[in-house]
């Protein structure tokens, strides 16, 4: 769903996670913790073992010592739930309490043991990834369907003529002017957010040249092509023809 690989068993060495932490933009712990050294256990060994053991009458009045387990499949459908609204731009508290209200209306899995057991700890951010940039843009885009056709087939037109250029080696600069996409997009949000998030560099006025908006000469994570599919996609559906 966020488009990158998970490290697994001997690829989760100390090395590679820290080697891998200065490229990410969102890290997920798939782990176990230990209440009692209140730390996050990231190697096997005796520490899982006590994970489950409480060390003062507080942690046993919250924590049963024969303390069930969410069954994996309530957890998924939490964590999938949870991440597709982070992905649509929620903020972390709000997607949280949708992802529970998922699993609570979801059948076989009412009881508070599958959803209620979850707790966020910290700010309430949003996430801020390029995937998540695209798909707030989209929203921001179809927040007006009847005036946004436009603006979907101008966006689709220069992603397109992007991913030309980069298919055929060509290495030199090339912009368009802001002005001259407003003109064609049209009063919509969101398409400025768009070309942004897929590698569109914007650049104010300077030195005689108007605002201007330069194309991207790579695309290393295929956010082109994919926003590129999702384009024509929308352009498909009757209400955007």
């Amino acid at each position: 769903m966020l488009q990158c690989p998970a490290l697994l068993n001997s690829q989760a060495s100390k090395e590679i996670v820290l080697r891998e932490l200065g490229e990410a933009e969102c890290i997920h712990l798939a782990t176990h913790i230990s209440w009692k050294l209140s730390a996050i256990v990231l190697s096997p060994g005796d520490m899982l073992d006590s994970a489950a053991q409480h060390s003062n009458t507080t942690s046993r009045m919250l924590f049963p010592e024969e303390e069930p387990e969410v069954p994996h499949m309530a957890a998924k459908i939490l964590l999938r739930a949870l991440y597709s609204a982070l992905l649509q731009g929620c903020r972390i508290g709000r997607a949280l309490n949708e992802a529970m209200q998922t699993v609570q209306h979801t059948k076989h899995f009412a009881h508070p043991i599958n959803w209620a057991g979850y707790l966020l700890i910290g700010s309430d951010i949003r996430l801020s990834t390029k995937v998540a940039m695209t798909g707030q843009a989209l929203c921001e885009l179809l927040r007006t369907p009847e005036k946004c056709r436009d603006a979907l087939r101008v966006t689709l037109h220069l992603v397109e003529k992007s991913l030309q250029r980069i298919h055929r080696g060509q290495k030199n600069a090339m912009y368009t002017t802001q002005k001259s996409i407003e003109n064609k997009v049209g009063p919509v949000q969101g398409w400025k957010e768009l070309l942004q998030s897929v590698g569109f560099r914007f650049e104010p006025a300077a030195n005689g040249i108007p605002s201007s908006v330069f194309f991207p000469q790579s695309d290393p994570e295929e956010r082109l092509t994919q926003c590129s599919a999702s384009l024509q996609a929308l352009l498909g559906l009757n209400g955007y023809k």
